[in-house]
């Protein structure tokens, strides 16, 4: 029996979790491009000193700072591909999270 090829029904109703998933992937990496945060430092005193921050000068701080070893290009390499994993992880589950599972078509009797 030859198999006959359905439209794809539920491309319609994908869109709508699409359009969301994508405002809220952009607007993720626009908080973390452009927002800021209170960090707190204990620096030779016993009470905080309080600034904000970007999160991109946060981690290019961390980068700049990172343990000397033989190779630190290497480290310096893995640590922000290890960022740049993370922030692909969670666009990957919003993506998981807001757009529906199509449906899988029974194969009885084959």
């Amino acid at each position: 029996m030859l198999a006959v090829a359905r439209p794809d029904r539920s491309t319609a109703s994908r869109t709508p979790a699409r359009l969301i998933w994508g405002g809220i992937s952009i607007a993720f990496l626009a908080v973390l491009g452009f927002g800021s945060i209170d960090t707190w430092h204990y620096f030779m005193s016993p009470f905080p000193i309080v600034e904000r921050a970007t999160f991109v000068h946060i981690w290019s701080f961390q980068v700049e700072r990172l343990p000397s070893v033989g190779s630190e290009l290497l480290v310096q390499v893995m640590f922000t591909g290890a960022i740049i994993v993370f922030l692909a992880a969670v666009i990957a589950g919003l993506w998981l999270l807001i757009v529906p599972e199509q449906p899988h078509e029974s194969h009885d009797g084959i």
